[in-house]
Formats: C-alpha cells, structure tokens, sequence
C-alpha cells in the first residue's frame, strides 16, 4: 500500500515515508523514545487475529519482534520495523525461505503484499542506512478501478497523465487510479479526478505536493 519507508540518523533523525497516500517527513530528538511509543502502542494479538485471520497472526508473530503492528484499520494495517533487531526472520520471509501452510487466497495476497514491502526496504538499502523503517499494507486487495478515458474530458485525462509521475513518488503505481477517483477531505470531498474535470487540477497539484512534504495524506 508507497512503498513506505524511514530513515533514521542517530539523533535529530529525520524519518521519510513513501507509502500508500503519502510521504511523511517527521524529526524525532531521540530514536529510543519514538521506538518505546511505536511497541507500546502495538495491536494485542486477539485484534489482529480477529481481523487478519489466524493464519496471518501466526505468520506475524513468527516475524517479531522486528516488525511490529502498531495500528490496524479497516482498511489497512500500518508495521513498523526495526533495523537494529533480529532480522533472519525477516530476510527468511522475504527470500521465501520460512515455511508457510497452505492458506486461503485471501491470505496469500496479503502476505505477499507484505513480502514485497519488506523486500522494496531491503533493495532501497534502508536497512543500513537507517534505523527503522514503516510501511502500510492493506487487509484485502482493494478495488481495481481504472480510470475510463471515455467517462471524462480528454484534457481532463491529458493531465491526469502529467501528474501520473509526481503521483507514482508518493503513491503506488497500482493504486493511483483508485486514489484519483477516491473522495479526499483535503478537495472538500470530492474526488481529485473530480476536481481536475472541473477545472481546478491545479488544486490536486497542490495536494500532491503537500503529500511530498508530509501533508495531505
């Protein structure tokens, strides 16, 4: 769901997050402090268990205690890993190397989302450029809506396409259809592709700049 992750440099660090609905820039004056809030804050199991399904959960808990759920939704659930634990479990995972059950299809989509999510950590050399990392998967394959280029103006779709690479920095590729036909609080409401067909994309623009910087997600 970006693929999100953080950077963090000794102290004053500074995290950044490309993820699902944005990139976040925070700064922290001490990591071991931002660390004992993100595993005091981390979902009880039950919860997790009853959302994801027991499959899941025990795939999880074999991953701890270097990645962490620390907030669930109904949407998605944010993890949270830290760079400077124990991470052949991890790397076990990701090369798909830790034995698995069989699983509904369900379940094997969402370990595979997070499988690649770890793995986009590891290519981008975040894991010894930083001290911990975060990223967003979500907890079922969203809704595949691609933008239908005869429901629209044709300009607007020729900027659609212009912001197309700003959007794919802060934003999935996969999901930037959905995003753009997705009501946001940030546009009063409406849905970007909405506002851009009422000529106002520059205020889409705008968003996917403050989601750069932070903001907007």
């Amino acid at each position: 769901m970006v693929t999100r992750f953080l950077a963090f440099a000794r102290q004053n660090v500074t995290y950044t997050s490309r993820g699902l609905a944005g990139v976040y820039s925070i700064h922290y004056m001490a990591r071991g402090m931002f660390i004992h809030t993100i595993r005091t804050s981390e979902v009880h199991p039950e919860i997790l268990e009853a959302r994801l399904g027991k499959d899941v959960w025990e795939v999880l808990a074999r991953l701890r205690t270097a990645l962490i759920a620390w907030d669930i939704r109904e949407e998605r659930t944010q993890f949270f890993l830290d760079h400077q634990a124990d991470l052949t479990g991890i790397l076990a995972f990701v090369r798909e190397e830790m034995p698995e059950s069989a699983v509904r299809s369900e379940v094997a989509w969402y370990l595979q989302e997070l499988r690649e999510e770890l793995r986009s950590i590891i290519d981008a050399g975040a894991l010894d450029a930083g001290s911990c990392s975060y990223f967003a998967v979500y907890n079922s394959p969203p809704e595949h809506r691609p933008v239908d280029p005869q429901q629209w103006h044709p300009l607007t779709i020729a900027f659609i396409e212009e912001l197309r690479p700003s959007l794919a920095a802060v934003i999935k590729p996969r999901y930037i259809d959905k995003w753009l036909q997705t009501p946001h609080p940030f546009l009063g409401g409406a849905s970007p592709i909405q506002v851009i067909d009422g000529g106002q994309g520059e205020h889409v623009r705008d968003l996917i700049g403050q989601m750069r910087n932070g903001f907007g997600s």
